[in-house]
C-alpha cells in the first residue's frame, strides 16, 4: 500500500492544478449564465434522468434509444426482481451472451461466442475500473461479490470497444455501475437462504458527513453448497464468500463531483479436477489420471478515485486513478500476487455545434509474483507489465436530428506485442423520432496473456512414457478482429420497443495450441511439447432479437433470441465451434398483483454445445430453464422474497469440464430472502 500513498500524492497535485486552470475559467463563464439558460439546463437534466440512457458506448452519456449500438441496459428494477444473487446470473437475459454455470463458484460468460472459464476476448468494469486479469485473460466472477442493492445498472455493449476501451474488448463491454452514495441513505440489511443457498447476508450503512458530503460502506457474506458430480469420486465444489466496501462523494461545487470507492474480499471455494499423473517412471496405465479436490483461495482489494469536472463550455473532464492487490492462491498450481495502479484522463467537449469530442489517455502499471511448482510455472515469474494509451472519437453531425457519423481510435503501448490500434467507423440515421438505423466498421484485438506468453507445463508421460510439455511462446501476436455490424431500434407505440443486430466478425490470429514432438531428448526421453502460437483463422455471423411489451399497468414482457454460427479453419475445428450454442432465447414476465405481491419469471432455452473429450462430458444437451420469484412488500421498507431457480429439472449440466474443473449438474434450488430498509 505504500506505493498508492505515493500514487495518491501524484494525482493530488494533477487534481489541484488542473481543479485551478478549470475552474478559474468556469466562475467567469458562469457567472455570464443569464437565467434563461440555467432554466433550459434544469429541465435538459431532469429529462435525462427520466430516461434510460448508456455511457459505456462512447464513454459519454446518452440516451439507450439513440445509442448507435447493441446495448443493453440492467436496471435496478430488473436486479430486484430476478431472483438473482450474484452478477453472471443476473447476465442471463441479455441478448447475444451466454451465461453458463460451470460448478458451484465458477461461471462462463461471453458476447458473441468462444466462451470459456475466462472469456478472453470480453472487457468487463466496475465503475471504469478493469477486472479483467492479465494472467490468464479473463475475469474470475466468483470474486466480483458487489452488494447488489447498490447495483445502479449494469450496461453490456455487444460488439468491439476497443476504440474507447482498449484491449481485450474484442467481443464486448460490460460495465457494472454503482448507485451515488446519496441514493443509499439510512440502514439497510438482507438475509436469506435455502437448500442450495446455504445461507447469505449483508448489511449497508449511509450517510452524510456535511453538506454535499455522503457515505456509506458495506459487508456481505454467503455459503453455497456442493454441487451434483458428474463423475463417480463427486465434487467439492462448495464456497464461502466475504466482501466488503465503502463509497464517499463529495460535491464541493456545482461544477465539481469527487468519487471514492474501495473493495475488499475474501472466498475460498472447493474445485475437483483430473490431473495427469506426474511420475517417474510412470505409474500403469490404468492409474495414468486421477482425481483430486483443492482449495481455491483469492484475496485482496482495490480503491478507485474518480474526479469529474463540468467545463464552461458544457463538456466534462474525468480524472481517474485506481489500485488493486491481490493474492490468487490455486491449490498445487500456481500462486498470483499481482500489484496494478492506473491512472486514465478523459475529457469531454463540443465545437462549432457538429463536433462532439472525445478524448483521453491513461498509464496502467501491473507488477506479478507467479509462484508455480516443478510441474507447472512460468519462465518469467516476476514481471512488471506496463500500458500506455490515447484515445479519441468524433461524433460529426452531419445533418441535425438526422444523421450522424463518428470515428475515432484507440492508440496503446503494451510490453507484449509492441504498438495496437483499434479504429472505429460509425454512421448512425433517424428516420423518424422513434426510430434509429447503424452501420459499424471497427477494429479490435486482445493481448496475449502471461500464461500464454512465459508457461510451463509438464503434465506428466503417458502410457507410452511419452512426456507430455506444455509451453507459452514469448513471440505470440495479438488476435485480431474486423467486425461489421447492422443495427434497427423501434419504438411503434409508447407500450412496444423492437431492437435488431446483425454482424459479421472476421478474426485472425486466433491463439491455438500447436503440438511440435515427439522429439528424444537426452536423460528425459521422448517429448511431446505443444505450444501457443497464432495459428487460427475464424469468422463468426449472427443475429439477435430483443423485444420489450408493456401489456398493461401491472404486466410486463421482454423476450429476446440470438443465432450464432462460428466458423474456423483448424485441424479441431469442431471442438471450438461447437463449444457456444447456436440458438439461446429467454421469455420474461413481470406481474404486478393485488396487495403489494409480485410474480417474475423467465424461461431460458440454450441449445447443444460440444466439450473437449479428454475433459470428460463431451456433449452439453440443450436444455430449458426456469427461474421464478414470488414477491411481497407489505410497506416500502420491507420486503419478502421466495425463489426458485432451474424449476424444470432436478439436475443439469450447462457447460463443459475445463483443465481447472470438472464441471458439475447445477442443481434446483429455492431460497427465502427477505430485505429491509430504515
Amino acid at each position: 500500500m505504500k506505493q498508492y500513498y505515493k500514487f495518491s500524492s501524484l494525482f493530488l497535485i494533477i487534481f489541484l492544478l488542473t481543479y485551478s486552470l478549470l475552474n478559474s475559467d468556469s466562475r467567469v463563464a458562469a457567472a455570464e449564465k443569464n437565467d434563461e439558460l440555467r432554466e433550459l439546463l434544469s429541465q435538459e437534466m431532469e429529462w435525462l434522468e427520466a430516461e434510460t440512457y448508456v455511457y459505456s458506448a462512447s464513454r459519454r452519456k446518452e440516451r439507450l434509444f439513440q445509442t448507435p449500438a447493441a446495448a443493453y441496459v440492467i436496471n435496478q428494477e430488473d436486479i430486484r426482481r430476478s431472483g438473482a444473487t450474484t452478477i453472471p446470473e443476473l447476465l442471463r437475459i441479455v441478448p447475444g451472451v451466454h451465461v453458463s454455470r460451470i460448478d458451484a463458484s465458477k461461471w462462463a460468460v461471453s458476447v458473441r461466442g468462444f466462451g470459456s472459464r475466462f472469456s478472453s476476448k470480453l472487457l468487463v468494469l466496475v465503475d471504469g475500473r478493469s477486472i479483467y486479469t492479465p494472467t490468464s485473460s479473463g475475469v474470475y466472477w466468483e470474486v466480483q461479490d458487489l452488494l447488489l442493492e447498490d447495483i445502479d445498472r449494469i450496461e453490456v455493449i455487444r460488439g468491439p470497444g476497443g476504440t474507447m476501451w482498449g484491449s481485450n474488448a474484442e467481443n464486448g463491454v460490460i460495465n457494472i455501475l454503482t448507485k451515488h452514495s446519496a441514493d443509499t441513505q439510512g440502514i439497510y440489511i438482507e438475509g436469506g437462504g435455502g437448500e442450495e443457498e446455504r445461507g447469505f447476508g449483508g448489511i449497508r450503512v449511509g450517510g452524510d458527513l456535511g453538506e454535499n458530503l455522503t457515505y456509506r460502506f458495506y459487508g456481505k457474506y454467503f455459503r453455497r453448497d456442493n454441487s451434483q458430480g458428474t463423475i463417480p469420486e463427486g465434487s467439492a465444489d462448495d464456497w464461502d464468500s466475504y466482501s466488503g466496501g465503502l463509497r464517499l462523494d463529495w460535491q464541493p461545487s456545482s461544477q465539481d463531483q469527487l468519487t471514492i470507492t474501495g473493495n475488499l474480499y475474501d472466498f475460498i471455494a472447493g474445485t475437483t479436477r483430473r490431473e495427469v499423473v506426474r511420475s517417474v517412471p510412470p505409474p500403469p496405465p490404468s492409474n495414468f489420471i486421477r482425481t483430486i479436490e483443492q482449495d481455491h483461495t483469492f484475496r485482496g482489494g482495490n480503491l478507485t478515485t474518480t474526479w469529474n469536472h463540468q467545463t464552461a463550455d458544457h463538456g466534462n473532464f474525468t480524472l481517474q486513478m485506481y489500485y488493486e492487490e491481490y493474492d490468487n492462491n490455486v491449490a498445487r498450481d500456481l500462486n498470483d500476487h499481482r500489484r496494478t495502479f492506473d491512472i486514465d484522463i478523459q475529457h469531454q467537449l463540443a465545437i462549432a455545434s457538429k463536433h462532439e469530442i472525445v478524448w483521453g489517455g491513461g498509464y496502467r502499471t501491473s507488477k506479478d509474483e507467479i509462484v508455480g511448482t516443478d510441474t507447472i510455472f512460468l519462465s518469467d515469474a516476476n514481471k512488471t507489465l506496463d500500458l500506455y494509451n490515447v484515445f479519441v472519437q468524433d461524433r460529426i453531425t452531419l445533418q441535425p436530428n438526422r444523421l450522424y457519423f463518428t470515428i475515432g481510435s484507440k492508440f496503446e503501448h503494451n510490453d507484449f506485442t509492441g504498438s495496437e490500434n483499434q479504429p472505429s467507423a460509425r454512421l448512425a440515421w433517424t428516420p423518424a423520432k422513434n426510430q434509429i438505423v447503424w452501420l459499424s466498421v471497427a477494429r479490435a484485438v486482445r493481448v496475449p496473456s502471461r500464461s500464454e506468453n512465459s508457461i510451463v507445463g509438464l503434465n506428466g508421460r503417458l502410457p507410452n512414457r511419452t512426456l507430455l510439455a506444455g509451453l507459452g511462446n514469448p513471440d505470440v501476436e495479438s488476435e485480431q478482429l474486423t467486425a461489421y455490424e447492422f443495427g434497427y431500434r423501434v419504438q411503434p407505440t409508447s407500450d412496444l420497443s423492437l431492437e435488431f443486430a446483425a454482424f459479421y466478425n472476421d478474426y485472425h490470429d486466433l491463439v491455438n495450441a500447436r503440438v511440435l514432438g515427439p522429439t528424444v531428448v537426452a536423460g528425459v526421453g521422448a517429448v511431446v511439447a505443444i505450444q501457443v502460437n497464432n495459428d487460427l483463422v475464424a469468422n463468426a455471423y449472427g443475429v439477435e432479437l430483443n423485444a420489450e411489451y408493456i401489456v398493461t399497468d401491472y404486466w410486463r414482457l421482454s423476450a429476446n433470441y440470438s443465432y450464432l454460427d462460428i466458423e474456423v479453419s483448424a485441424v479441431n475445428a469442431a471442438a471450438i465451434e461447437e463449444q457456444s450454442p447456436d440458438h439461446m432465447a429467454n421469455l420474461t414476465a413481470r406481474i404486478d398483483l393485488p396487495w403489494n405481491l409480485e410474480f417474475d419469471t423467465t424461461l431460458y432455452y440454450v441449445d447443444d454445445t460440444v466439450g473437449v473429450p479428454r475433459l470428460g462430458t463431451t456433449e452439453i444437451s440443450h436444455f430449458f430453464r426456469l427461474d421464478a420469484r414470488f414477491g411481497w412488500q407489505p410497506t416500502e421498507q420491507l420486503e419478502f422474497s421466495l425463489v426458485i431457480q432451474n424449476a424444470l429439472d432436478p439436475k443439469h449440466q450447462e457447460f463443459r469440464s475445463t483443465n481447472s474443473a470438472i464441471a458439475t449438474e447445477i442443481e434446483r434450488s429455492v431460497f427465502g430472502w427477505v430485505k429491509c430498509q430504515f
